[in-house]
């Protein structure tokens, strides 16, 4: 077993669950804060299949009224259309939001690559 491959992977791993966590860390810290009401639930493609992502409406501090959808569309079945939400959204693209905060959403995505550099170290 070649360890610099091995030290390779597990860095690439950590780095990956790194970049991820901060970035959307991030995206919690730096994006607006409002409350929006969920108008719909469309569909999306997700590999072979498709699933549903909420669409939120919601109003910038400048009053002008916009929707979005979460990035993380796995938990539309608790976003029922007439649902009040806290959003935060992208003051560049207001379309992009992030409903509930999500922050389990992020450290499992953190906790996955971690586990991923894990499995990775004891295959190899």
């Amino acid at each position: 077993m070649d360890t610099g491959l091995l030290a390779a992977g597990v860095l690439l791993f950590l780095a990956l669950g790194v970049w991820q966590l901060v970035s959307n860390v991030r995206r919690l810290v730096t994006w607006p804060a409002t409350t929006g009401v969920v108008v719909d639930n469309v569909r999306t493609p997700l590999g072979d299949g498709s699933t549903r992502a909420p669409v939120v409406e919601y109003r910038t501090p400048d009053g002008r009224l916009q929707y979005g959808t979460d990035r993380f569309s796995t938990a539309w079945t608790r976003y029922r259309p007439g649902r009040v939400v806290p959003v935060r959204y992208d003051v560049r693209r207001p379309q992009r939001l992030v409903i509930g905060y999500q922050v389990t959403v992020l450290w499992v995505v953190f906790v996955v690559w971690m586990v991923g550099g894990l499995w990775f170290v004891t295959v190899l």
